[in-house]
């Protein structure tokens, strides 16, 4: 991964950070453009993944969910009933969220914060 970045020129705008949620949230107060989640796939987990890192998205930042159509994929032979991701996701959608999914690879979720999303022209 270190080595595509590195060819893309990308180091000075992507951060590997190893280390689970809570540990590196500890300390972060750095703006974030783009996050993915693709942790702890339960519930409780996916939410705080969300809570712990979606007050530092930048005002047009977007967290991206893996995982999150397994529920519109039951005959698919991985299917996993303990999923919480495409819950929780439906629950942002459902509070007014601006969410974009593909149903690729289990499932892919673009999310934008603030609720009702961020407005391209100006207000009149």
């Amino acid at each position: 991964f270190r080595r595509h970045v590195a060819a893309m020129g990308l180091e000075r705008y992507v951060e590997v950070v190893r280390a689970d949620s809570r540990t590196a949230a500890k300390n972060w107060t750095r703006p974030i453009d783009l996050l993915f989640i693709d942790g702890d796939h339960t519930y409780d987990g996916v939410k705080a993944d969300w809570d712990l890192f979606s007050p530092f998205l930048t005002p047009s930042g977007v967290a991206i969910f893996h995982d999150t159509t397994w529920e519109l994929n039951r005959h698919d032979p991985r299917y996993r009933a303990d999923m919480g991701v495409p819950r929780f996701v439906d629950e942002l959608r459902r509070q007014g969220y601006p969410v974009i999914t593909l149903d690729r690879d289990c499932g892919l979720s673009m999310v934008q914060r603030p609720a009702g999303g961020i407005p391209l022209v100006p207000r009149t």
